[in-house]
Parts: C-alpha cells; sequence; structure tokens
C-alpha cells in the first residue's frame, strides 16, 4: 500500500476497505498510518500476514475478523485502542503480544479465536493482566478474554474479579464446569457463547447485574444454580428469572422437554432467552407477558405451536426469525410494532393475522416465508420496511391498506406467485427494486399521489406487459 495518494499521506483505512478480498494474502501498511477501520480486513481468509506500522493507534471493530489463515501479528509500541471483536474467528491465531500503550478495549477482540492459547502482557502494564493465560482489565477487575485455545475442562475465575466481559468465554467448548467467585457482580451480554460442554454453573448472590442470555447455545446446560436468598435472579424448574424485572433471562439450552409453560407473573421474555431450544414443540405464554425480546426463540426450530397473550405490545428484531417449523400464529390486539426479522425464515408459516393496532412491518419481517400464500394488512398500517415479504415465493394475495404510505427496498422482490397487487390511492413512495422477479406479475395501476419510486421497481417482471 502506498505512502501517498495524491500528494496526500495515508493516515487511515476505511470501513470494510478491503472486506471478502479472499485471495489477499499479505499487505504491508504505510508508515504514516495511524487508524484501521471497521471491518477494514474482516472475510480476507487467504491472509496469512499483515505488517503493522510504528504510527498505528487504533484498530476498529471486526477489522480483521474471519481472517482465518492469519497465524500471528504483532500489535506495535503505540497501539491505544482494539475495537469489539477486531480478530474474532481469526481461527489459525495462536498467540499474541499486547503493547503497554493499550488502554482501550473492545468487547472481547478474540472471540472464536479457537487455536489462541498465549496472550501475552508485560508485568507493567497499566491496564491489562493476564492471569494463568487469562486476560483481565485490572482497573475494572473485569474478565475480558478466556482463550478459545484452551483444553481444560474446569476454570476458577479468581477472587476479586468484579465482572465478566461480553462474549468473555466465546466458544470455549472444552469447559464443562466454571465457578464464579462471590464478589463477583456483572455477567456480560452472552459471557459463556457456544460453551457447548457446559454442564452446570452456579450463580454467586452478589450478581446483581446480567446482560443478554449470557448462556446462549450452551447446548449442554441443564443445571442453573441460584440460592433463595439471591437478590435479583431466580431458578423456576431449572428455567433462570430476573425477579426483580419479572423477565424470563434463559431457558437452558440443554433441556429436551418438548412443552414449556411460561409461570404466570412474568412480565417480558429477555433477549435470546429461548434461542436454538431445538427440542420445543410448544410454548405457552401467561396473561400479562407485554414484551417478547430481540431474537428471543430464534433457531427454535421444532416450534410448531406459540399462543401469545392479550396485552403484548411488541415483537423485538428476529424474535421468531429461523423458526422453520413454526405453520401459523395469530398476533393480538394491542401489539403495535412488529421488528425487523421477526418471522424471518419461518419457511413453514401458512398463516399469519396481524390486529388492527400494527402500524408498521419491520424490515425483512417475513422475509423467506415462502410457505405464506396470502395475507391482509390492517388498516393501521403505514409503511412496510425493507425486504419485509422478499422471498414470500408462495405469495399469491396480499391485501394493502388505504392508509400505506410507502413500501420499502425490495419489499417484495421474488415473490414469484404474485400476479396481482392493488396499491392504495394515499401510498407516496417505492423504494428500490420493490417488486424485482415478481415473474407472475402481469398488471399493476400506480397511484396519483406516488411522489417517489425508486430505481429498477419492477426489473424481472417478465409477466408485466
Amino acid at each position: 500500500m502506498p505512502d501517498v495518494l495524491d500528494d496526500h499521506p495515508v493516515t487511515s483505512i476505511g470501513d470494510a476497505a478491503f472486506r471478502s478480498c479472499s485471495s489477499l494474502t499479505a499487505i504491508t501498511l504505510p508508515e504514516g498510518l495511524t487508524s484501521i477501520g471497521d471491518g477494514a480486513f474482516s472475510g480476507c481468509y487467504s491472509l496469512t500476514a499483515i505488517t503493522l506500522p510504528e504510527g498505528l493507534t487504533s484498530i476498529g471493530f471486526r477489522a480483521f475478523g474471519g481472517c482465518s489463515s492469519l497465524t500471528g501479528i504483532m500489535l506495535p509500541e503505540g497501539l491505544t485502542s482494539i475495537g469489539d471483536s477486531a480478530f474474532s474467528s481469526c481461527t489459525s491465531l495462536t498467540a499474541i503480544t499486547l503493547p503497554d500503550s493499550i488502554t482501550e478495549m473492545g468487547v472481547n477482540p478474540f472471540a472464536y479465536c479457537k487455536q489462541l492459547t498465549n496472550i501475552q502482557v508485560s508485568p507493567d502494564h497499566p491496564v491489562f493482566a493476564t492471569i494463568d493465560g487469562v486476560l483481565f482489565n485490572k482497573e475494572e477487575k473485569k474478565l475480558v478474554c478466556y482463550p478459545g485455545g484452551f483444553t481444560a475442562t474446569e476454570y476458577q475465575v479468581p477472587k476479586g474479579i468484579r465482572s465478566i466481559g461480553d462474549e468473555a468465554f466465546y466458544y470455549c467448548k472444552s469447559l464443562t464446569g466454571i465457578t464464579l467467585p462471590e464478589g463477583l457482580t456483572s455477567i456480560g451480554d452472552e459471557a459463556f457463547y457456544l460453551c457447548s460442554s457446559l454442564i452446570a454453573i452456579v450463580l454467586p448472590d452478589s450478581v446483581t447485574e446480567m446482560g443478554v442470555n449470557p448462556f446462549i447455545h450452551c447446548t449442554k446446560l441443564t443445571n442453573i444454580q441460584v440460592s433463595p436468598d439471591q437478590p435479583v435472579f431466580a431458578t423456576i424448574d431449572g428455567v433462570l428469572f430476573n425477579k426483580t424485572e419479572k423477565k424470563l433471562v434463559c431457558y437452558p439450552g440443554g433441556f429436551t422437554a418438548t412443552e414449556y409453560q411460561v409461570p404466570k407473573g412474568i412480565r417480558s421474555i429477555g433477549d435470546k432467552a429461548f434461542y436454538f431450544c431445538k427440542s420445543l414443540t410448544a410454548i405457552t405464554l401467561p396473561e400479562g407477558i407485554t414484551s417478547i425480546g430481540d431474537e428471543a426463540f430464534t433457531s427454535c426450530s421444532s416450534l410448531t405451536a406459540i399462543t401469545l397473550p392479550e396485552g403484548l405490545t411488541s415483537i423485538g428484531d428476529g424474535a421468531f426469525s429461523l423458526c422453520r417449523s413454526l405453520t401459523a400464529i395469530t398476533l393480538p390486539e394491542g401489539l403495535t410494532s412488529i421488528g425487523d426479522k421477526a418471522f424471518y425464515s419461518c419457511k413453514s408459516l401458512a398463516g399469519i393475522t396481524l390486529p388492527e393496532s400494527v402500524t408498521n412491518i419491520g424490515d425483512a419481517a417475513f422475509y423467506e416465508c415462502s410457505s405464506l400464500t396470502g395475507i391482509t394488512l390492517p388498516e393501521s398500517v403505514t409503511s412496510i420496511g425493507d425486504e419485509a415479504f422478499s422471498s414470500c415465493s408462495s405469495l399469491a394475495a396480499i391485501t394493502l391498506p388505504e392508509g400505506l404510505t410507502s413500501i420499502g427496498y425490495r419489499a417484495f422482490a421474488g415473490c414469484d406467485s404474485l400476479a396481482g397487487i392493488t396499491l392504495p390511492d394515499g401510498l407516496t413512495s417505492i423504494g428500490d427494486s420493490a417488486f424485482f422477479e415478481c415473474r407472475s406479475l402481469a398488471a399493476i395501476t400506480l397511484p396519483e399521489g406516488l411522489t417517489s419510486i425508486g430505481d429498477e421497481v419492477f426489473s424481472g417482471c417478465d409477466s408485466l406487459a
């Protein structure tokens, strides 16, 4: 890479500048470079060597994510900041040395580095330290990264540690047991993600904060122990709850039951609470549930039925995505929001009833619901998000409400069976490629009030006269 471009020194590499340059094997960066942007080299899976200059001060989010051939990298003295997941999925990386100049580090930069066994930090480092090879922020008393290449089956977090960082134990698949110390107060988002051998864990009474389901994808976990005196958390029939928020936090991934009834009194289902609970075929939610979190039931691949109660007002992003056995669902009156990707790739979903209270359909909300044949949108809906019904290949009929004002990018792209659609008079904008490759669409009338129409809206509509 040159030091100068058009008489200007090269000082930074932009976000995603070399993303997915899969043939790139090596690169030398100019001496004047000070920053590497988010995702700059992500997906460069042939990259085996890169030379970082002495003046470099920051490495962005997932800058080298997925560089699976990278076996080593020398971080220069002077580097001060490493972004979230900067080297995640560098699956050939075996060792790394952190310079004393680093003062800021995001979410586990070495997540899913499954051969990493050696993180070197000098004893004089002002912020970070290793204990038995595990990386800690000593100022915050936080465990940052348990190396993914370790093969031990048991680990005891040292006394004095106050928090477990987000994704700190990401894909530590050898661990069957982890001991958390009394005095620990916080467990971060997805802290034990893909610890696929973890069987049991005891939650100390001192823990008062917990991020998004820390035990996501722990497919053998059957035992979360919480004492009756724990001030914030409790288990009921082995399921973890936040009792102050009346929220279901984690349904253990090792459970094999086919049906589950959420206890009365629970008000919300947390983000990713049932993620990848592939044995469940039916779930009953009690009256009083008002919200379902993001990706709450994602990849519950056996789920065929779920009862949603009256009073539910919001369904989060990706809430039922990849529930490929779900055949039908009725959404209750009062629901106002359907999140992005809420029913993404629910390939068996043949019917859904939307209440009059819904005002918008989120981006990719019904993307690739390939069994959906027809749907009526209530009069309350004013907007259809990007890719909302994209790739619904069986969708033959849809009724759009009079109050609809906008149809998003690729909203109906790939709806091969859609032969006709009536656009309401109040519609003012249609996004790019909105009806791309609707090959059965034979006729359509554009309303007079339409003020904005995107590019290639009807491209690939071979039957359109």
